[in-house]
């Protein structure tokens, strides 16, 4: 098969990774999965196109605007970005893997081992700002390499261009600067005074500079939420339990996303090959990251998020790669590869699992798709409840603006669906018109909560008590309503949703970054 596979390696890389961008296509069209929450955030963002954003730079907002110019407006608009990421991510992963070991078959099993990555199966199929990051931080790797090894302007350019648009993806994408001077200090320090290297960096930032402007436009809030979500400005106490807890849920979470299945080849690999200049480019942006990453973990009271290390981790399929390759462990990784693709799959689809009576595997208690269930139900619900009201004056908010989000976009192109900040920290929709435009105008107001039933066991609620600051807002008495979201047989969401008349003020409150 090795040789088989050299000698038509552009046709087997074409039809396996099409085959895959098919099946997920697919999966999109058919598989009746709303958006996640974040996704539905995201798309709200490119309806106001911007320099930038609250919590992050502008590129998922223009993709989402560019890819629903294209397709139309459904889930498939949004979510081919993500399988064109992935489809991309897979190819310069082979491209890049090829150019350091100079073997096809290497290269390939890379590209193919990119599957078996939880980080990655979940950024090219969901879109966030994730995915491109991943696409653009292997870029800029392959970049990074070509342009160290060649010193030509060309690559130093296209290096260049890559990190730009990463960090126009994330802010992430900025700590992939000190993993490369570190690799140069410890492997080739000549180029620290090669010239070529400062102007394709601050060619970089010249992408970022809309960012820059933004932020100084509005305070520096975005540059504030970072440093808030930093732990640099942690202010709250955080004994040690809670951070010792903290920092296994940080470990374990990045244990899950590399794959533990394949534990033992990665210690291998880095010990077999760790002083290696060329593994060392691949391992060192990880455990970087890795490491700062942790120190937030242990300092910052709500931990670290188990994906801002993702982007830094795009090298470790090629790592893998060439150790498997290398070992002739490719029987053994190939039985690895199928389980984890098996696992996925699973977790992916488990109403047929329900169908065949294998539903206990993964009870729908833990099933991470519960969360993308209902949406469209529930704001097909709200519509028509306005729709019942005699007044045109009608604004529908939510305690959440990831209830927001989904409203917006299911009941598009509506647009009179607003966040109501109680107290909780600021978001895009706080720099946007809200329901103060409505004050005193005689406005009917539909307030929107919800409660998860699978930390009830599944139990239907009563009637929630209405909030008393949301009915302080209003003059009249309301009507109360409830959606249930069923997955899987079982009630997992309960919306709570009140009518309520003549919307006088919203009590003004402080909310932190």
């Amino acid at each position: 098969m090795k040789k088989s596979i050299e000698q038509h390696t552009f046709i087997y890389l074409l039809a396996v990774h099409l085959f895959v961008v098919l099946l997920r296509c697919l999966w999109v069209l058919y598989g009746n999965i709303d958006l996640h929450t974040e996704e539905a955030q995201y798309w709200t963002w490119s309806q106001h196109l911007d320099w930038s954003y609250y919590s992050k730079p502008p590129m998922v907002a223009v993709l989402n605007y560019l890819s629903e110019s294209l397709f139309g407006h459904s889930e498939f608009s949004v979510r081919i970005n993500a399988i064109i990421f992935g489809f991309l991510t897979s190819i310069v992963t082979y491209l890049f893997t090829k150019e350091l070991f100079k073997d096809k078959f290497t290269a390939f099993v890379a590209s193919v081992l990119v599957y078996a990555m939880p980080f990655f199966q979940g950024a090219a199929l969901f879109f966030s700002t994730d995915s491109p990051l991943l696409f653009f931080a292997i870029w800029a790797m392959y970049l990074g390499w070509m342009s160290i090894t060649y010193d030509k302007w060309k690559y130093w350019i296209l290096f260049a261009t890559a990190m730009g648009l990463g960090y126009l993806s994330k802010y992430a994408m900025l700590f992939f600067i000190p993993s490369i001077i570190l690799y140069l200090f410890l492997t080739d320090r000549k180029i620290l005074s090669n010239k070529k290297l400062y102007i394709s960096l601050l060619i970089s930032f010249v992408f970022f500079l809309p960012v820059v402007i933004w932020n100084i436009k509005y305070d520096f809030i975005g540059f504030k939420h970072l440093a808030h979500l930093s732990g640099a400005v942690e202010h709250q106490p955080n004994p040690i339990s809670r951070r010792l807890s903290k920092l296994l849920e940080y470990v374990s979470g990045q244990l899950a996303i590399i794959s533990p299945l394949f534990l033992v080849y990665y210690f291998n690999a880095f010990k077999k090959n760790k002083l290696d200049k060329k593994a060392m480019y691949l391992w060192l942006p990880a455990l970087l990251s890795f490491l700062m990453f942790l120190i937030t973990a242990l300092t910052k009271r709500s931990g670290a998020n188990v994906n801002w290390t993702m982007f830094a981790y795009v090298g470790l399929p090629i790592l893998l790669a060439h150790y498997i390759v290398q070992a002739k462990k490719i029987k053994p990784a190939s039985i690895l590869f199928c389980i984890t693709i098996g696992l996925f799959l699973l977790a992916t689809n488990m109403r047929f699992m329900d169908s065949v009576g294998l539903g206990n595997i993964f009870p729908v208690k833990i099933d991470p798709l519960k969360k993308m269930v209902g949406w469209q139900e529930v704001a097909s619900s709200i519509d028509s409840l306005e729709n019942t009201l005699d007044t045109e004056r009608v604004f529908i908010a939510t305690d959440s603006y990831h209830i927001t989000s989904e409203l917006r976009f299911y009941n598009y192109p509506k647009t009179k669906y607003f966040y109501a900040n109680r107290g909780n920290r600021m978001t895009q929709f706080s720099l946007w018109d809200g329901i103060e435009q409505y004050e005193n105008k005689n406005y009917t107001g539909i307030f929107v909560t919800k409660e998860n039933l699978s930390n009830k066991e599944f139990k239907i609620q009563p009637e929630r008590a209405l909030p008393e600051d949301i009915a302080k807002a209003f003059d009249k008495n309301y009507t109360y309503h409830t959606h249930i979201t069923y997955y899987r047989g079982k009630p997992v969401t309960q919306f709570h949703i009140y009518v309520l008349e003549d919307f006088k003020k919203l009590p003004t409150i402080t909310v932190n970054y």
